[in-house]
């Protein structure tokens, strides 16, 4: 094609290509129409019959070479992006047909050249509809019209654009006018229409270099063919029309990131077959394709310690900051407050809270926020605070997309969020009932309005259940929001700057939160608590029951609740961390966990163990050394509960409620022991005496020696959780260690203790650290992942085999 230099081919060639990638059924193929100066429609569609994906990449670099061989390039200007002050005139949505329903009407002037373009609801694959652009340029001519309508204005130039067949330029005579270099450009993908003319052909009276005056145009739709049957048409606008309003966005999510496996941790970043759509999902597709469009995103639970932590071994964190620091992330405090009556135990729990989620959002490179999220309901929260998103119930009275106003509660500004009750994004954008609610805002609203101005329509839910997370359904609709200027995505310094109303929430909202698991008696032990690491765990492991949890079976809270005593017996052993001098002891008469039955205790200066008497489990095992305290064994449950089918719990089992959860070591469900304290032993015997487990507890370790029958087939499990605390610091997972020197194994952690494993037994080793090559890909269902990606993090297990009597050693390494 003469002109058309190489670098301009390849651009043409891609764009092409992007409109016509795979992945966009309805749009399958579809390429730009342009009209050629020669008033020739060259429509680009796609075919009938839909080719093959492997067929589409095939020919597509010949299919641009083919196009740009006959047809003449679009002005380059045609392609840029419009802005808000090129919007003329918005229309209502009330077309019978989405594809002949136009919305939006906007002018630019680029040079010589006249540019319009055109919002349709949903622009069909191959166009249904003629158009008829009515544009008064001077003085006099005509308001008839070839079809069933007539115009608003007296126009001198009507564009006849036909879904297909010759595009015409007419007088007021209906007589072809020449040479207006018209060019036009569908993007059924955006569903818009731009076209590019002359303006000396349309006002030849007016020197080139003179003031341009304002233009009047009018558009009108027919079914294609059929021009006695009008589809729609616009009011008029005018090249100097002021913008009408703008239909303020937010897009707010919960749920975000709700990782505790490495499992979990990359299923919920880039998961495979997990959307609502059955393929890929996730966080990650989320922010990439907001950070591509340049939409600002809230992610209402993302700062929940335990997700950041995740997110920072999974490696997504520095996209987290990248978009922060662009001002496209808001991340307010997570405050999972809880319905408590004592005011100075709610402000304790509170300032706690708030300094907890400070000191892990600043390990990690995120700033603090006056924004708050309460995930339970209403309750007080920090004077400092500026806004407050509440998630609630849906009232009855509440639309699907109706505008949320922002009330003043208390003294801050509350933006309830609800769960949504319909889909939002598609494959092909937003829904086309979001589309129309879109508009109505938009129409509702002032031009003179600031557009930050609340109501605002929020959008969002729940990420894992939301086809937000779809990176396709996420592209096309991010795509749609971006392209519309007079929709305004809403930001952090947006929400902060907004004024609320002085009125309350329609109908009323309700204060009260959620019950607060173990009561005032527990927080009031966690305020009193020692200050050591083991007074952190015991905090760590309290607001592990109020981590973000998906799915989030009814039964969950009930569930929790069940191993709520492991945080007393956190408790108990940070108090002895800080006795200065620690009698050994041997009791089977103690209840750390406060469950009304009696636990045994094996202590020494240098360690602590707390054992299970139903099964004999060494439910925990701590060490005092010169560097501090130190944990050694822990039970999953300490980090999460209910990943688990809620259809396999059963709370009536205590401990094992839950099938999933690893209850502390060396446990043996199913079968009975009693418990004996031997000087500085401990003896766990079955009612036959058929079998024992004899722990004997020294300066530097723990010794098991079991006792079976030679024929009796013996599994048992050690779990491991070294200085739990330490997954709140940045690139926490490189710091665990593991090797091997047989018979010994070795678990460390750098700067911190270890632990060497000596036994008789066979022996199989897992941790959480193997699947750390695995993380920066996506996931892949057919790869065989360590068995250590599901244990929940920082978990290493240790299995045990063996055939009757065997023993095993842990010995305590030192930092």
């Amino acid at each position: 094609m003469p002109g058309v230099s190489e670098t301009r081919l390849a651009e043409t060639c891609y764009t092409v290509a992007m409109i016509g990638r795979p992945g966009h059924d309805r749009r399958l193929s579809q390429t730009p129409a342009f009209i050629s100066p020669h008033t020739g429609l060259h429509p680009y569609s796609r075919a009938r019959a839909r080719l093959t994906q492997a067929l589409r990449h095939a020919l597509t670099p010949l299919f641009c070479l083919l196009l740009l061989s006959c047809l003449p390039r679009p002005p380059l200007a045609l392609l840029d992006p419009w802005n808000y002050t090129d919007l003329r005139q918005l229309d209502a949505a009330e077309a019978s047909l989405p594809s002949q329903d136009l919305l939006a009407i906007y002018t630019r002037t680029a040079g010589d050249e006249l540019q319009i373009r055109l919002d349709w609801l949903d622009h069909a694959p191959l166009p249904d509809y003629d158009l008829y652009l009515a544009l008064d340029t001077h003085p006099g001519g005509t308001r008839r019209l070839p079809i069933a309508a007539q115009a608003g204005l007296e126009w001198d130039t009507l564009l006849v654009i036909p879904a297909a067949g010759p595009l015409q330029a007419l007088t007021p005579e209906f007589a072809l006018r020449p040479s207006t270099a018209l060019v036009v450009l569908r993007d059924s993908e955006l569903d818009t229409l731009s076209l590019s003319l002359s303006r000396a052909a349309l006002e030849p009276s007016v020197p080139p270099q003179g003031p341009r005056p304002a233009i009047g145009l009018q558009a009108f739709i027919t079914p294609a063919g059929l021009p006695a049957t009008l589809a729609d048409q616009t009011s008029v606008a005018r090249t100097d029309g002021r913008p009408p309003g703008r239909a303020p966005v937010l897009l707010a999510f919960w749920d975000t990131y709700p990782a505790y496996t490495p499992a979990l941790a990359l299923r919920r970043w880039d998961g495979a077959h997990t959307g609502p759509f059955g393929g890929r999902h996730g966080l990650y597709n989320l922010l990439r394709t907001a950070n591509a469009s340049h939409i600002p995103l809230a992610l209402l639970d993302l700062k929940a310690p335990a997700s950041l932590s995740a997110l920072d071994y999974q490696g997504g964190l520095g996209l987290v900051q990248e978009m922060q620091q662009a001002g496209l992330l808001i991340l307010p405090e997570y405050l999972p407050l809880t319905g408590l009556t004592s005011d100075p135990l709610l402000g304790w729990y509170t300032q706690r809270l708030v300094q907890t989620n400070h000191q892990a959002s600043a390990a990690f490179g995120l700033p603090g926020s006056t924004l708050a999220y309460l995930p339970n309901g209403l309750a007080p929260v920090p004077g400092a605070t500026r806004l407050v998103f509440a998630r609630l119930p849906l009232p009855e009275r509440q639309g699907v997309f109706n505008p949320v106003p922002l009330v003043r509660w208390r003294a801050q500004g509350l933006l309830p969020v609800f769960p949504p009750s319909t889909s939002q994004a598609t494959l092909e954008g937003p829904t086309l009932e979001l589309r129309r609610a879109l508009v109505a805002a938009a129409l509702d609203r002032k031009p003179s309005a600031a557009p930050a101005a609340p109501p605002w329509i929020v959008l969002g839910g729940s990420l894992p259940a939301s086809e937000w997370g779809e990176p396709q359904a996420a592209r096309a609709t991010f795509r749609y929001l971006a392209s519309r200027p007079w929709i305004y995505p809403l930001s952090d310094s947006d929400l902060l700057s907004a004024m609320p109303s002085a009125t309350g929430w329609p109908g009323g909202l309700s204060q009260d939160s959620a019950a607060g698991y173990g009561g005032t008696a527990l927080l009031e032990a966690l305020r009193r608590s020692p200050v050591n690491e083991l007074g952190t765990a015991a905090w760590q492991a309290y607001q592990a029951f109020h981590t973000p949890l998906f799915p989030a079976p009814q039964a969950l809270d009930e569930l929790r609740a069940v191993y709520l005593g492991q945080v007393w017996s956190l408790l108990a052993a940070a108090s002895w961390a800080e006795a200065d001098a620690s009698a050994p002891q041997a009791t089977c008469q103690a209840d750390p966990d406060h469950d009304g039955q009696p636990e045994c205790i094996l202590s020494n200066p240098n360690l602590y163990a707390q054992f299970e008497i139903q099964d004999g489990a060494l439910v925990y095992l701590f060490s005092h050394d010169a560097t501090g305290v130190h944990q050694i064994v822990a039970p999953s449950s300490q980090f999460i509960v209910g990943l688990g089918e809620a259809n396999t719990w059963s709370l009536a089992n205590g401990l094992a409620a839950d099938p999933g959860v690893i209850p502390g070591a060396f446990a043996e469900p199913g079968l009975s022991y009693q418990a004996s304290p031997e000087g500085n032993c401990l003896v766990f015997s079955t009612p036959d005496g058929q079998r024992q487990k004899i722990y004997t507890l020294s300066d530097n370790g723990l010794r098991l020696e079991y006792r079976a029958p030679a024929s009796a087939q013996v599994n048992l499990r050690l779990p491991l959780a070294l200085d739990p605390w330490e997954r709140f610091t940045p690139g926490w997972a490189g710091h665990y260690q593991f090797s091997a020197a047989p018979p010994a194994w070795r678990w460390s952690l750098s700067g911190g203790p270890g632990v060497e494993v000596h036994t008789n037994a066979a022996l199989a080793e897992s941790d959480f650290n193997a699947s750390s090559p695995f993380m920066s890909l996506p996931e892949n269902p057919d790869r065989d992942y360590p068995a250590g990606h599901f244990l929940p993090m920082p978990l290493a297990l240790v299995n045990f085999n063996a055939l009757g009597s065997f023993q095993i050693e842990l010995l305590l390494i030192s930092p």
